[in-house]
């Protein structure tokens, strides 16, 4: 259960400049930005493309039904096959165990907006997950990391041999899964939603063929009580129905690439520097070759392009072209990203302007940091808020080591300074015209003492600062749980890790501050949000 929930502008923390500038409305003069949906009241807008109609929707109706979805998933699947709905769209690559947090709160996020949507009566939406199963690096998923009791960071890995040069990480078996999930269960079989938390991972492996279908299958089961529907990017009629996209940016690729790079440039002038690499837009389709994706060279796009209109090989988009792809195959009437896909979306809002095609309104994620109630002894008799916690850990340890200090050491630590100076000064009275030896004597002196009189007080708050830690071990690893290696927390561990430490309440509750984020969004206000939760 979330115990307190505040929030913060999102400046105060590492988030992509073009992104704080986007959702503040201060995006740099000459900047053309993409829609934010709703932002500001603002009309809610029709889905930009066709969508692939009853093709696509049966499949995934098929795939999520396999894959063993709930009721309300397969009522939205249906409402979307016939065609009594529209997707609220957002996606992520298929990251062992669910990926990061952030991919919660991105389906959450998509979830409430539908709801929102909905009650209103504007439209009739359902929240849809696309599974960037064709996506081949390996790295960025093959790992999860979780905290354990004293907050200290356990992480589990995929072994390196399951990959090879262009690899779909959605191909990976299912069954090298297996014993990353024996070193979850052993690992954590202390935690208080173990056994349902890692029954839900068992059973979404126990029908999964890969790790593609292990992904989806496990955001069923967690986030069951939003209806999510799940789109894999490998179904045949997603390639099917991404041919229309893919045969445009053939013919006129050359000017995507202009585009684009002209875009990078503005933004580079503007101080933003560049959300994607410009060789991105040098090619922007791989080479499907069984499990694997390919790149293509400039000099082999035109007969790469000739055996694709025969039918002779087939192309998967790019992280440019990708999200134009995502849009127009499921005529989202929105797409709910994070910090730097928004940023990635003033490029992409180049190639949909080459291609004459529409681009779905973006909408900002929930951007949250689950704060443990171990941490916020930190905060007790200081002024220091939640967020002071989260981004400036360490000066707010550091007073609440020296308040645990004995009020009559803490008095005596205050005035050492100033009687070792008074003491020196008394001295350098007497010594006045004594000659300019004795004074740089003293001069020197002077800044000894006051390096000595810090090394005393460090001494004394060291021994106490081990006294506290030994009373509360989770304030040793406290800066790195909530924001590790200076990132936020929401990108480094794994989405099933608060969820093993609490119970069924903290997805409930991440959807209420979701809830509350959406509504905020179309008021015209992002904020990022702090919760303190009784973990581990």
């Amino acid at each position: 259960m979330l115990e307190q929930v505040t929030k913060a502008e999102p400046g105060l923390f590492k988030l992509p400049r073009l992104y704080v500038d986007y959702v503040s409305g201060n995006v740099a003069g000459g900047v053309e930005s993409p829609e934010i949906f709703g932002i500001g009241g603002g009309p809610h807008r029709a889905p930009t493309g066709p969508g692939a109609g009853g093709h696509l929707w049966k499949e995934v109706l098929d795939y999520n039904s396999r894959l063993g979805a709930g009721q309300s998933t397969l009522q939205n699947a249906r409402a979307l096959l016939e065609g009594q709905a529209v997707p609220v769209l957002t996606g992520q690559q298929p990251g062992l165990f669910g990926g990061p947090l952030y991919t919660l709160y991105k389906v959450l996020t998509a979830a409430a907006l539908s709801e929102s949507l909905s009650s209103k009566g504007e439209t009739t939406a359902v929240p849809v997950l696309w599974n960037a199963s064709d996506d081949s690096d390996f790295e960025e998923v093959s790992t999860a990391s979780f905290f354990d009791r004293d907050l200290s960071r356990k992480s589990v890995s995929l072994p390196s041999s399951l990959h090879f040069p262009g690899r779909m990480v959605g191909t990976v078996p299912a069954g090298a899964i297996e014993s990353a999930l024996e070193t979850l269960r052993e690992g954590f079989q202390y935690a208080r939603n173990a056994d349902f938390t890692l029954q839900q991972v068992g059973d979404a492996l126990a029908v999964s063929r890969d790790m593609g279908e292990f992904f989806s299958a496990l955001f069923l089961r967690v986030a069951a009580s939003t209806g999510v529907v799940v789109v894999d990017a490998r179904l045949s009629s997603v390639l099917e129905n991404s041919k229309s996209v893919i045969g445009a940016y053939l013919k006129d690729s050359r000017s995507v690439e202009r585009e684009v790079l002209e875009t990078l440039k503005i933004l580079r002038d503007a101080g933003y520097g560049e959300p994607v690499s410009a060789r991105s837009a040098e090619v922007c389709v791989f080479l499907r070759d069984g499990e694997t994706r390919q790149k293509v060279s400039r000099d082999d796009l035109r007969g790469v392009r000739g055996e694709w209109e025969r039918g002779a090989v087939e192309l998967l988009p790019n992280v440019l072209l990708g999200p134009v792809v995502r849009g127009q195959v499921t005529g989202a009437v929105a797409g709910v990203l994070g910090p730097s896909e928004i940023s990635y979306s003033f490029v992409t809002s180049a190639v949909c302007r080459v291609l004459e095609l529409g681009q779905a309104p973006v909408f900002p994620r929930l951007s949250m940091t689950v704060v443990p109630r171990d941490l916020t002894a930190l905060l007790e008799s200081d002024s220091a808020t939640l967020a002071d916690l989260v981004v400036a850990f360490d000066e707010t340890a550091r007073r609440y080591f020296r308040r645990s200090l004995p009020e009559n050491v803490r008095k005596e630590l205050d005035r050492l300074p100033d009687k070792v100076l008074a003491a020196l000064e008394g001295v350098a009275r007497l010594a006045a015209g004594a000659g300019r030896n004795v004074e740089q004597v003293l001069s020197s002196s002077r800044r000894k003492m006051e390096f000595e009189t810090k090394r005393v007080r460090d001494a004394f708050e060291a021994s106490y600062r081990k006294d506290a830690l030994g009373k509360r071990p989770a304030l040793r690893w406290g800066r790195e749980m909530l924001a590790p290696r200076g990132t936020l927390q929401e990108r480094s561990f794994c989405c099933l890790a608060p969820i093993l430490h609490s119970d069924q309440s903290f997805i409930s509750g991440v959807q209420d501050v979701a809830r509350a984020h959406v509504e905020e969004c179309l008021e015209g206000r992002v904020h990022h949000y702090i919760a303190v939760v009784d973990i581990p």
